[in-house]
């Protein structure tokens, strides 16, 4: 198995699965796992599959669970996991089994989705979240997580995730071909959203992303403002994240941990927010993206983000 051993500059080493240069969360559970996944672009699409494509730690649990309930049209619990449609970790067995309408989700770039995919224009929802945040999830995610081996301090972290050794590679290679992307494609059906947009205003993002699955006229006010109250991360820690437990060391936060935005004034030093800064402006001095590293304090409770 082509796993990898990332070296951090303090030492420390932090475990993915390396397939062809992208780097993977360490997947044990399929026999062939790099085979299927250097297949995806010859997997078959529905023309009513939609893709969630975010960077890690960005909100894809949260959209998986949003999407799957406007879908359906049920503000009812989804009993799957995003994994369940996650192309990153799933054969074509399994991808070609699941009902439709399927949600899928990975963290892939476009040029890596299937191909069919692609030709029908499948609906895309594509989330963007500030890079120190995600800095941040990033760090407790890898630390919490038994499968990385990964034993290290944020010191010696942050310099790794601004290189891109991690699984998703660099936050600045991705979001600035996804950007690309969709300025190359404009008659593509999709959808951008913001991590900070949805922890703003959990109830408006719901609702453009209802018109956007063209799924509103059944998308009452009462109904969106059920799904917003299921998607509450006391919820979603307290209905969904037991069966992960043994995945996560002793004391870990899982996969639900704060929900806000700006947590990374918490973590970073003045130093270091200046480095990253000065990184920040040259890898997207060419950006047209509006994304901000702090929303208002005082939000009403039911429009709380529910993921880190």
């Amino acid at each position: 198995m082509p796993f990898t051993y990332l070296k951090g500059e303090g030492g420390d080493k932090l475990k993915v699965r390396d397939i062809d240069g992208a780097y993977t969360f360490p997947w044990n559970n399929l026999e062939n796992h790099d085979e299927e996944f250097r297949s995806i672009p010859n997997w078959k699409a529905r023309d009513d599959d939609v893709m969630i494509c975010v960077y890690p730690k960005s909100g894809t649990h949260w959209a998986y669970e949003i999407l799957s309930m406007l879908l359906s049209q049920k503000a009812e619990r989804v009993e799957t996991y995003k994994q369940s449609g996650m192309l990153d970790c799933i054969s074509q067995e399994k991808f070609d089994s699941m009902p439709s309408p399927r949600v899928l989700n990975t963290h892939s770039l476009f040029s890596q989705l299937p191909v069919d995919f692609k030709n029908r224009k499948c609906k895309i929802v594509h989330i963007v979240r500030n890079p120190k945040d995600v800095a941040v999830s990033f760090f407790h995610h890898h630390t919490g997580l038994k499968a990385y081996e990964f034993v290290g301090n944020w010191e010696t972290y942050l310099p790794r995730f601004m290189k891109g050794d991690v699984d998703g590679n660099s936050w600045f290679d991705y979001t600035n071909d996804w950007e690309k992307t969709i300025v190359d494609n404009p008659d593509y059906p999709i959808h951008i959203m913001y991590f900070e947009d949805m922890v703003e205003n959990i109830h408006a993002e719901i609702f453009k992303l209802a018109n956007f699955l063209e799924v509103c006229t059944h998308s009452t006010l009462d109904f969106i403002n059920s799904v917003a109250s299921l998607c509450t991360i006391d919820k979603m820690r307290n209905e969904k994240a037991t069966t992960a437990a043994l995945n996560w060391k002793e004391g870990s936060a899982g996969v639900y941990r704060k929900g806000i935005v700006g947590d990374w004034k918490s973590m970073f030093s003045v130093t270091q927010n200046e480095t990253f800064d000065e990184l920040y402006h040259t890898r997207m001095n060419k950006s047209k993206l509006n994304i901000r590293f702090s929303i208002p304090e005082k939000l009403p409770a039911k429009s709380r983000s529910v993921f880190h």
